[in-house]
């Protein structure tokens, strides 16, 4: 009969390594905090993603890395890469930017459809995207996005 202290043994390690900051082998890269403001048109523009495309491979990363965030109320995004606001890699990246109009959700087939881009895609692409971003290793306050 196995006792429940055997039990505890056995389960406590594997609680404590789903608690872990970095998976088992320490694969995630170090990110920094990266904050930057959206505005469209003088306002900012809430409910917008950004996302950071690497423009070259991450070294020591099994995958590329791309930190996202939304656009507050204020115009603000925070980046995330792995945990919540926890911020970007270091290196040169590709930002694409989409701002989805809630107000316009469609359904085709009885699923719902992802609403439209309210700039029609125009910044969506990270390959022909013409907005560059440069993570360093420390806080980091991105340039404006300003888009019209």
């Amino acid at each position: 009969m196995i006792r429940w202290w055997t039990v505890f043994l056995m389960v406590v390690p594997l609680i404590l390594q789903g608690c872990s900051d970095k998976p088992q082998g320490n694969d995630w890269l170090s990110t920094y905090s990266s904050k930057g403001y959206v505005i469209v048109k003088g306002d900012p523009a809430k409910g917008a993603i950004v996302r950071l495309f690497p423009m070259a491979p991450q070294a020591g990363a099994k995958s590329p890395v791309i930190p996202t965030g939304t656009v507050n109320e204020d115009g603000l995004f925070e980046l995330t890469s792995y945990r919540t606001g926890d911020g970007a890699p270091e290196g040169d990246y590709w930002v694409t930017v989409e701002w989805p109009d809630p107000t316009m959700n469609a359904t085709k087939g009885g699923m719902p459809e992802d609403p439209p881009d309210r700039l029609l895609g125009r910044f969506s692409d990270p390959r022909r995207s013409k907005l560059k971003a440069h993570i360093s290793p420390q806080d980091n306050l991105l340039e404006d996005i300003s888009l019209d």
